[in-house]
């Protein structure tokens, strides 16, 4: 019983690490898709990394908001950035507040 017990704490922590491996490349891959000449492609990866969770994106979105995507992707990047709610996405959500739009 307590190999079994073992064995599966053991499967339990290789599928943990597994999938944060893959959510960590996916979050990368998304972070690269953003400078890509393909405004659906950009749109996709930003709503990505908004439910991603991952503070690793608030930088790459700031960077792309700096650039003046479309409005399409101005408005997703915003709003990846609140979801993700980190303190670094402040200052351009506040100035954005005031933007023209």
């Amino acid at each position: 019983m307590r190999n079994l017990s073992l064995l599966v704490l053991c499967l339990a922590l290789f599928s943990a690490s597994a999938w944060a491996q893959s959510s960590r490349k996916e979050t990368r891959d998304a972070i690269h898709k953003l400078q890509s000449p393909n405004p659906q492609e950009v749109l996709m990866s930003v709503q990505m990394l908004g439910a991603s969770g991952s503070k690793e994106a608030v930088g790459p979105l700031i960077d792309l908001l700096r650039t003046g995507p479309r409005s399409d992707v101005t408005n997703a990047a915003i709003e990846a950035l609140g979801t993700l709610g980190r303190d670094k996405a402040v200052p351009i959500l506040i100035e954005y507040m005031g933007h023209r739009r």
